[in-house]
């Protein structure tokens, strides 16, 4: 025999060859595109018989490449879609880091300015009905001012320990402010005279609302060193420049603004001064103030008034730390 004849028995022809071929790429185009793994056609070596039909083969190029990790990062182009959220997405989101919980003691303290405020404006209110009705003369309440004056000056000194040239300064700012007031009492009182009294009292309203809720309490509270309220005291000068329009002379003017310049410019001052050195004693002096004005208001207008007071500042004292308090157990 030919061993030609056998060599050609044995080995496939080149006919064979490529029908081989055909049916392998007939077979990888029917494989799934989404098949982790692919197979490469290699050429049969003729050197041994065993790698004449080798055929299967991992090729790197059709494996899945492994998943980057998601970058919460807008400047870098990822492999995931815009609306693509992650497992970790919200993982180190803190929730009320920084709330401290409130007490209720704690909140009736910081509500003690609201209340000592509060009785101060029905104060002054009264103080206008009565220089109205001329229950109180000009000159009676030119010397309740000035002793205000003076009382809240030896507190305020003795509580800060000003120095002599500081006290001096300060006298003298004051006695110029009371001279300038006194001249311009006739002006300020002429201003709003031909405006009616029932616009007059809607107007001031108006303005003491806005007055108690732009007030700076933080300062009355000594959580800040600087009075900061020009809305609250541009209200309250406006209401008391309206009160004067209302009064028979010149002196009731002068009275009555006099009165709401130390009530509502240099009391806070005493008051940051009290919470600030002398704690404890801010509970005097709302004791104090809650007092008067419920005894003015009970023999000024009535009875039922002063206990409508005193339900209003109970419950601005005591009731709105517990609705607080409440409110704050649903807080997450």
């Amino acid at each position: 025999m030919n061993p030609h004849g056998l060599t050609n028995l044995l080995l496939p022809t080149r006919q064979d060859r490529q029908d081989k071929n055909k049916s392998s790429l007939f077979s990888l185009r029917l494989t799934p595109l989404t098949t982790t793994r692919a197979y490469n056609l290699t050429s049969p070596s003729p050197s041994t018989p065993s790698s004449r039909f080798k055929s299967i083969s991992p090729s790197p190029m059709f494996q899945s490449p492994r998943e980057p990790p998601f970058k919460k990062v807008l400047y870098s182009k990822q492999a995931f879609e815009d609306n693509f959220v992650s497992k970790d997405f919200l993982a180190s989101m803190s929730k009320n880091a920084h709330v401290m919980p409130y007490e209720y003691w704690s909140s009736v303290a910081e509500c003690v300015a609201v209340g000592q405020q509060f009785s101060l404006v029905v104060l002054y209110a009264l103080i206008f009905l009565l220089t109205l009705e001329e229950t109180i003369s000009d000159r009676l309440l030119i010397l309740i001012n000035l002793g205000l004056f003076a009382i809240g000056y030896l507190l305020y000194t003795a509580s800060e320990r000003l120095s002599n040239e500081r006290l001096s300064r300060a006298f003298t700012q004051n006695t110029l402010l009371v001279g300038v007031l006194l001249f311009l009492s006739p002006i300020l009182r002429t201003l709003t005279e031909s405006i009616s009294s029932d616009t007059i009292y809607a107007v001031t309203l108006v303005l003491i609302i806005i007055h108690l809720i732009g007030h700076d309490y933080a300062f009355v509270n000594a959580t800040s060193d600087r009075f900061q309220c020009y809305l609250s005291l541009n209200s309250i000068i406006a209401v008391s420049i309206l009160f004067a329009s209302r009064l028979p002379s010149a002196l009731h003017s002068f009275g009555v603004i006099a009165f709401a310049i130390v009530a509502f410019i240099m009391f806070p001052y005493l008051r940051h001064s009290i919470k600030r050195r002398r704690a404890p004693r801010n509970k005097i002096v709302t004791w104090v103030l809650s007092s008067v004005t419920f005894i003015l208001t009970a023999f000024t207008i009535s009875f039922k008034m002063a206990l409508l007071y005193a339900v209003i500042i109970n419950f601005i004292l005591f009731m709105v730390p517990a609705w607080l308090m409440t409110v704050q157990n649903y807080k997450e």
